[in-house]
């Protein structure tokens, strides 16, 4: 069984775009237990080290064009995994009459050195993805 690579989840958020923007251009907004919250962070460059329950969560930005898109590249909270354990993701953002269109992709797990672990992180963030967007909701609609 091969690991499946992606997990794609959109949402659609009654805020102003630059709210919006403002939220999904932070690094690692998206790690937390369901709530948006504030994070103890460190920079160097263009990484951001978050620290949270006892750990380091290093996300590098890798390109950004506000206020429609932002690209990230992190290891799922393990600040010494290999390289091929890191996943891509891909932030968009679109003006609809609801609101605004938040997409998702998060890429790179079938690249995984180990196949398992790579299935395992694609499902626990494929649920994570649906909790953390729900949570963007919810903090920014009010």
């Amino acid at each position: 069984m091969s690991t499946p690579d992606t997990i794609k989840r959109e949402i659609t958020i009654n805020a102003p775009l630059t709210t919006v923007w403002q939220l999904i251009s932070t690094p690692g907004w998206w790690i937390n237990d369901g709530e948006i919250i504030e994070h103890e962070s460190s920079t160097d460059g263009d990484v951001t080290t978050l620290h949270w329950k006892g750990a380091d969560f290093p996300i590098r930005t890798l390109g950004s064009d506000e206020p429609k898109s932002v690209s990230y590249e992190w290891g799922s909270g393990e600040s010494d995994n290999p390289a091929s354990d890191r996943t891509r993701i891909d932030m968009t953002l679109a003006e609809t009459d609801a609101g605004v269109l938040v997409t998702v992709v998060e890429s790179g797990f079938a690249a995984y050195a180990d196949a398992a672990k790579g299935t395992k992180t694609q499902a626990e963030n494929s649920q994570g993805w649906d909790q953390e967007l729900a949570a963007a909701r919810q903090h920014l609609e009010g």
